[in-house]
């Protein structure tokens, strides 16, 4: 699901469906969370913010290593970029280093804290979330685009045609409303 859906109460939510066959440590259900996250905010999904960002997300719980990759300086290296999915992951990096963000200590609650894979390893390895304030700048400004975007294309919030959230032509701006450091 990819769309905000309005309760019956008015509540505005985000639905996720997960499989229980994914076996554990398995960090596509965290994937596909912060898509859900994503999607809350803004109504682009062009791969090298939304795959790139979501495996950002992955990396939390994950901690997998990312090598960050230097921030595209020219329009080559800014295309190319524009052309990454999952790899942008580095780049993004490249972007949280530069802005000097600092880890952000989220409070886990215990029950969550106490959680564990079959294997027995904890789910929660620390509440480190390096990037944290960065990722969650670059989604508020992407949403004040989304807004302009709605109003100037016509379109309606929440329910952009799935080919308007994946036209490239919002490249630029999308490059632009991320936050300068």
């Amino acid at each position: 699901f990819d769309e905000v859906r309005r309760l019956p109460t008015g509540e505005c939510v985000l639905i996720i469906e997960v499989d229980s066959s994914y076996r554990s440590g398995n960090l596509t259900p965290a994937h596909e969370l912060f898509h859900q996250v994503q999607n809350g905010y803004a109504p682009f999904k062009r791969p090298w913010f939304y795959e790139g960002t979501a495996r950002w997300s992955e990396t939390i719980l994950g901690k997998s290593v990312v090598v960050a990759r230097p921030i595209p300086g020219n329009e080559e290296d800014i295309k190319f970029f524009w052309a990454q999915s999952y790899a942008a992951v580095s780049v993004w990096y490249g972007l949280i280093e530069r802005c000097n963000q600092k880890s952000v200590k989220v409070a886990v609650p215990d029950h969550l804290r106490a959680l564990r894979y079959r294997s027995g390893r904890l789910v929660i390895l620390d509440d480190d979330t390096p990037g944290h304030d960065f990722i969650r700048q670059v989604l508020e400004e992407l949403n004040k685009l989304g807004d302009r975007v709605t109003q100037t294309e016509g379109m309606k919030r929440y329910h952009w045609p799935e080919r308007a959230q994946r036209d490239p032509r919002y490249d630029a701006d999308i490059w632009s409303a991320l936050p300068g450091c």
